[in-house]
């Protein structure tokens, strides 16, 4: 009797470790689901080296960035001096990432000047969805806010200071510092970044590099099932 409760405490603890091992794997995971049933691959605020960036040629190989400040925090004088530090990523790229570069067969193009503002008071507004932005980057495109995606077009929404961004029921800022995805909207294929305000600008900074170079190497990634 004895032999078979301790085989089926065994059993039951291995099952136990089973489920803790995929959890610890779930949370540990750079994919996140959306909320039309595909997935964002996330940089997280815990995570480490980039699991895309130098270990494949880039599909896109000479990525435009075009970036959107979007909240009207961003017009706030201390804020929008932040902007030029985040409108040129590829091109001001340290050694590190430019080696990442050259291994993914990527090349920086200039895109100081690529960047436009929407100044919405969005300190109200419920937190934004995937889909809340994919709406939006739809909007800016019909509207002319936003240029129409070239082949090499990568968008960076940057979120301002209370503009809250989630997945499901994860946070922004708290969950994942930032996430890249794929949609396909009326003018083509958009690829598009999501960075939530970071007041450490420097990491705001990486994580959109980050972002930018990993959506540029492998855009559908992040809606592989």
């Amino acid at each position: 009797m004895s032999r078979r409760i301790s085989l089926t405490l065994l059993s039951i603890a291995s099952l136990v470790m089973l489920g803790y091992s995929q959890n610890a794997a779930n949370n540990t995971s750079d994919l996140l689901p959306d909320e039309d049933g595909g997935q964002v691959r996330v940089v997280r605020a815990d995570s480490g080296a980039s699991t895309v960036s130098g270990r494949e040629v880039a599909a896109i190989h000479a990525p435009k960035q075009v970036s959107m400040f979007y909240g009207g925090t961003w017009a706030e004088e201390t804020t929008r001096a932040q902007e030029q530090e985040l409108t040129n990523l590829l091109t001001s790229a340290g050694p590190a990432k430019q080696q990442e570069m050259q291994k993914s067969q990527m090349r920086a193009v200039e895109s100081r000047n690529s960047f436009v503002e929407d100044f919405t008071d969005m300190r109200l507004h419920p937190p934004l969805t995937d889909l809340d932005i994919q709406r939006q980057i739809q909007t800016w495109i019909a509207t002319g806010a936003m240029q129409a995606p070239k082949a090499n077009s990568v968008y960076v929404i940057y979120l301002g200071p209370g503009v809250r961004s989630m997945l499901r029921d994860k946070v922004g800022g708290q969950d994942y510092l930032g996430y890249y995805s794929l949609v396909h909207l009326d003018v083509g294929a958009v690829v598009y970044a999501v960075v939530p305000y970071d007041a450490d600008t420097t990491r705001m900074q990486q994580t959109a590099a980050r972002l930018l170079m990993e959506a540029a190497i492998d855009p559908p990634a992040a809606k592989r099932q």
